[in-house]
């Protein structure tokens, strides 16, 4: 009686619509091994696609942005439950706080969504030592479609 792993097809054999991930070629633009480690680079482990780090960047500040607002006007909560509304420092305390709170309230979404309008690029990273670089996404030119 026969398992299934005594009938493992022979990748030669293997359609190119069902290839895995580790028989597709390496793109010839981009470095085979880690500069740092010189790890050899797989296209299933070390190669992916997504925003370029700007952009990433961006989405942390517009996180952290919105949090410091909410906390903003949680300060202006404390203010007021302490000091009362009544004091003059704490109506200049609670000024200050509000357009600060407010101004980053409104840069938070503007941050966001310019983060979205970068083009996509290819992360390289070496998962050995933690190196990583972003690589423009090559476009395929003189094209028609009709």
């Amino acid at each position: 009686m026969k398992t299934t792993l005594q009938h493992i097809p022979d990748p030669g054999t293997i359609e190119g619509s069902f290839r895995p991930n580790y028989e597709y070629n390496w793109p010839q633009d981009l470095p085979s091994q880690c500069e740092m480690c010189t790890n050899e680079f797989k296209v299933s482990s070390n190669l992916k696609f997504g925003p370029p780090r700007a952009a990433r960047v961006l989405r942390k500040i517009s996180k952290i942005s919105l949090i410091s607002s909410l906390s903003g006007y949680a300060l202006i909560y404390l203010v007021v439950a302490v000091f009362g509304s009544g004091n003059s420092l704490a109506k200049a305390w609670i000024a200050c706080v509000a357009i600060l709170a407010f101004l980053l309230f409104l840069i938070s979404p503007i941050l966001f969504f310019s983060s979205i309008f970068l083009p996509e690029v290819r992360q390289l990273e070496c998962t050995q030592c933690g190196w990583s670089r972003d690589y423009p996404i090559k476009r395929l030119r003189n094209i028609r479609i009709r």
